[in-house]
């Protein structure tokens, strides 16, 4: 996974990825990083925590959260659940507006707040068109092309119509060249994660002042430096934990971890039990 840029790979004849995900194991955290498609969220049993930027959402059964494209997010599924993700690239949302959805507005979009029995109605019409599209047969014909691009332009009537939030007209220009910046500098930190990376050296790297990156990295990334490449170690630990046989020790000094020490405690921290009892519980 390219977690500075995640790109989302649609089938040629449907433009959008729509699938349905179920966490085994409670507590899997997947690090920040951003996509230019739009994501609809919708959690249908069990919970998840989304990050947007510094913004905190917990979603439960039949809660719905749109992520527009290019916002920086994260997910953690606290209990096992079962959650439908849809994704339409930008290039659509962009044609099917006219140009206009990012450039001068954005879809909010979210269930997690108390809502009128209007707003109720609107969300519900949502989760009836998604639901629909999951029921039809995998097997891309021409009738299911059909169907399911006709439920896809109603999803944008409903989301454009009663979600629309204007926004500067720079916001777009200035959120994309800090996407840009960050995109390569996050690049650099998955190639080089387990190597002793300091924040110092990733600001020298890119020309900046080790004060100066660690604000601009926190403000549009929503996470601190030593935050985010925890994390990028962390992901590729889990892997090695559930997916290989590897020890303890072997696993923390290919992850970048100094010792097993640093290694144990961050997995404690986050996981609440030490790896190899997370692994003998879980694996």
């Amino acid at each position: 996974m390219d977690y500075q840029h995640e790109i989302i790979h649609v089938n040629e004849k449907i433009p959008i990825k729509l699938f349905s995900f179920t966490a085994k194991n409670s507590e899997r955290i997947i690090p920040k990083h951003w996509h230019q498609s739009l994501e609809i969220l919708y959690c249908l049993e069990g919970e998840l925590n989304v990050w947007l930027n510094t913004e905190f959402y917990h979603l439960q059964k039949n809660d719905l959260l749109v992520i527009n494209s290019n916002v920086v997010h994260s997910t953690q599924s606290p209990t096992k659940n079962q959650v439908i993700v849809l994704q339409i690239p930008l290039r659509f949302m962009q044609e099917i507006t006219q140009e206009e959805y990012l450039a001068t507005f954005k879809i909010v979009c979210n269930t997690c707040q108390k809502a009128t029995a209007d707003q109720q109605k609107k969300y519900g019409a949502i989760r009836h068109i998604l639901n629909e599209m999951l029921t039809f047969d995998a097997r891309v014909d021409a009738v299911y092309k059909i169907k399911v691009i006709g439920l896809l332009y109603e999803l944008n009537y409903l989301l454009i119509h009663f979600f629309r939030v204007e926004r500067e007209s720079n916001e777009a220009i200035t959120t994309q060249k800090y996407l840009d910046r960050l995109s390569e500098i996050t690049l650099f930190m998955k190639e080089n994660y387990r190597e002793e990376l300091s924040l110092k050296r990733v600001a020298a790297t890119f020309n900046f002042s080790p004060p100066y990156f660690s604000r601009f990295f926190k403000k549009y990334m929503g996470i601190t430096y030593l935050d985010y490449l925890t994390s990028l170690r962390m992901d590729e630990a889990y892997n090695l934990l559930m997916k290989t046989d590897k020890s303890i020790i072997e696993i923390s000094y290919a992850c970048g971890f100094p010792n097993i020490k640093s290694f144990a405690n961050t997995f404690k921290k986050m996981y609440h039990v030490p790896p190899y009892r997370y692994r003998k519980q879980y694996k």
